[in-house]
C-alpha cells in the first residue's frame, strides 16, 4: 500500500545501543520484522551489555567501533 501512495521502499542501517532490555526483548528483530512487512530493508547490529545505562555507553570505544562497523556493512 505504501508503494502505490508513491513511497518507496528502504534501506536502512542501525545500530541498537542499550542494556540487557533491549537484547532479551529481542527489540532489534523485532523492528526488523516490522521493516520487512512494510517491504522495507533493515541491516542492523546491537551493542546491549547488560546493566548498562546509555550515558554509561554513549561515549565507550566499543560502542564507536559497533557504529563504525554498521556503517561500513553493505
Amino acid at each position: 500500500m505504501l508503494t502505490t501512495l508513491g513511497l518507496s521502499q528502504a534501506s536502512k542501517k542501525v545500530l541498537f545501543i542499550g542494556n540487557s532490555y533491549t537484547s532479551v526483548n529481542n527489540l532489534p528483530n523485532l523492528i526488523s520484522s516490522l521493516a520487512d512487512a512494510a517491504g522495507n530493508t533493515l541491516t542492523y547490529d546491537a551493542y546491549t551489555p547488560g546493566g548498562s545505562q546509555l550515558n554509561q555507553l554513549c561515549y565507550q570505544k566499543v560502542c564507536i567501533l559497533y557504529a563504525l562497523k554498521i556503517k561500513v556493512r553493505k
